[in-house]
């Protein structure tokens, strides 16, 4: 089984790839990587400086992936796009629902942009998105951050009334890691 080392201290987004990439024969490996996070509008731009950033200060030995993501909503001009999680632990998808009372166009889209680098490699970048609508009201206990407000295209439930498997199907974040499964597969 191939080992791939995950930088993040999110217990939810290391679940959900653990759950994609096993089936793969990947073992996906939690590690604890803090990094300056660049203060950009381009997901791309976030996600190169950290992988660089880790790359560069850390002494890795397997090959390592981060995972940046936002939610962006139309209503509000895209925010708070790259700014996510930084909004989320000022108001939370409260904030989200208050300044969308009222609003007709409750249309959104989560970007997410994995970074992937091997020792003495360049690094790659896999993206997904999926559209949706925020839910007038949050729904369902799993998954994490913005889950219980986000319903994607073509679906009833929101993210967070889904089981792991569920949300793979539709989720941003399972999109660009099956890119890098395929990539990794055909290598």
């Amino acid at each position: 089984m191939k080992k791939i080392q995950f930088g993040t201290s999110n217990p939810g987004k290391l679940l959900e790839t653990q759950k994609l990439f096993a089936p793969l024969g990947f073992e996906i490996e939690q590690v604890h990587i803090s990094y300056p996070e660049l203060q950009s509008s381009d997901l791309e731009e976030v996600a190169s400086f950290g992988i660089n950033w880790i790359m560069k200060e850390k002494k890795i030995e397997e090959a390592v992936i981060i995972e940046d993501a936002g939610l962006f909503v139309s209503a509000l001009n895209n925010y708070p796009g790259v700014f996510s999680k930084h909004f989320f632990v000022t108001i939370g998808f409260d904030g989200i629902l208050r300044l969308l009372k009222g609003k007709e166009d409750r249309s959104a889209y989560f970007e997410s942009c994995v970074a992937y680098c091997e020792k003495g490699s360049e690094p790659l970048f896999f993206k997904g998105r999926v559209d949706g609508t925020i839910a007038i009201m949050p729904r369902g206990h799993h998954g994490f951050g913005y889950d219980p407000i986000f319903i994607p295209k073509g679906a009833e439930k929101t993210f967070a009334e889904m089981e792991i498997e569920e949300k793979n199907k539709h989720s941003h974040r399972a999109i660009a890691l099956r890119q890098l499964a395929e990539f990794l597969s055909n290598k």
